[in-house]
């Protein structure tokens, strides 16, 4: 069986992101919630570093997939492992793949365990 490991950036009270999070906002208004990944220190940047070197693959929802996709999403400067932009295989578990994301994803999981 394969390990999975979780791991998001989430503020005290539990939000992942800021109020108005969507396609044209990305993860939201609530910069202070990804200050670790905007602003790292030493021990912040070898941690990210080394989870996103480890990463065999990512597992998303469309939901997440769509925010990271928009204008304001992912781009050749920040991805997956922010500055690191970690390319391991992406699987998006969804009953509709879009049309033509410019993705190489793995598309229709139809379950979290179907992709993992």
């Amino acid at each position: 069986m394969p390990n999975v490991i979780a791991d998001i950036t989430m503020s005290l009270d539990g939000f992942v992101t800021g109020e108005g999070a969507d396609e044209q906002q990305g993860l939201g208004d609530a910069p202070e919630i990804h200050t670790r990944v905007m602003q790292q220190d030493a021990v912040d940047t070898e941690v990210l570093e080394q989870a996103t070197a480890e990463s065999g693959a990512v597992v998303m929802g469309r939901r997440l997939f769509d925010i990271v996709n928009g204008p304001d999403g992912w781009n050749k400067d920040m991805g997956y492992g922010a500055d690191q932009t970690g390319t391991p295989p992406f699987f998006v578990v969804t009953h509709s793949p879009p049309r033509d994301s410019g993705w190489k994803a793995n598309w229709g999981c139809a379950s979290p365990s179907s992709a993992i």
